[in-house]
Order: structure tokens, then C-alpha cells, then sequence
């Protein structure tokens, strides 16, 4: 009998961890979340961003082009896609939709202001 109580005990922790979790991932969507720093370019309506390991097109409901140039810090939600308006569709990019920037520097420490290359 202790066996049995035992045994449901361990089977309704295990399905309550299951549902603290698919809670958690329901509240971004299913998105991962990341935290990112780099440089910030405009490229017309476009906002890039430029880090050591790649490159992400950000998107913000709040008007990122005054740090044009700078070094931030984005934390936002990743997803890859095309980026809205290229000629070229079929091209997936990381995007990132920002939910917190913050300035690190008014330069930017990893080189020139230059646009990002064209992902592969």
C-alpha cells in the first residue's frame, strides 16, 4: 500500500512540473528569450544588430534609430524568418523582437558603423 501512495505522489509531482512548464514556455509564445550585445545599424527601415557571433534584425515597438551606431544590450524574443521587405524572401535571418535595450556605449567597441553582410 505504501508503494501505491508512493508511486501516485511521484506521478502527480511529475505532471505538475510538466504543466509549470508548458506555462512558462505559453507566455513567450514558445519563443526563447536571449539577451544579446552588439552594435546597433539602420539600414533604411531596418534595424540590425551585430554581435561577435552573428548578426539579428530587430524589431521594436519603440524607435531604435537613436542608437544608431551605439553598443546595447537586447534582450527579446528569437525567431528566424525573412526580413519584412527584402527583395529576397526565401532568405531566413534571426530576428530578435526586443523587450529591453539597454545602452552599453555611445561607440561602438566591435568596429565600424558599416552595414551587416547579407546572410547566406
Amino acid at each position: 500500500m505504501r508503494k501505491m501512495v508512493l508511486l501516485l505522489m511521484l506521478m502527480c509531482v511529475a505532471a505538475w512540473a510538466q504543466d509549470a512548464k508548458k506555462d512558462k514556455n505559453t507566455e513567450n509564445g514558445g519563443l526563447k528569450s536571449k539577451t544579446v550585445t552588439g552594435c546597433i545599424h539602420k539600414e533604411g527601415d531596418n534595424i540590425w544588430l551585430t554581435t561577435r557571433t552573428g548578426k539579428y534584425h530587430v524589431m521594436s515597438k519603440d524607435d531604435l534609430s537613436a542608437h544608431d551606431g551605439h553598443e546595447v544590450k537586447v534582450t527579446g524574443n528569437l525567431s528566424k524568418g525573412p526580413v519584412p521587405g527584402a527583395a529576397d524572401q526565401k532568405k531566413n535571418v534571426n530576428h530578435l523582437d526586443a523587450t529591453n535595450v539597454e545602452m552599453v556605449s555611445d561607440t561602438c567597441k566591435m568596429g565600424t558603423k558599416k552595414a551587416p553582410k547579407e546572410p547566406k
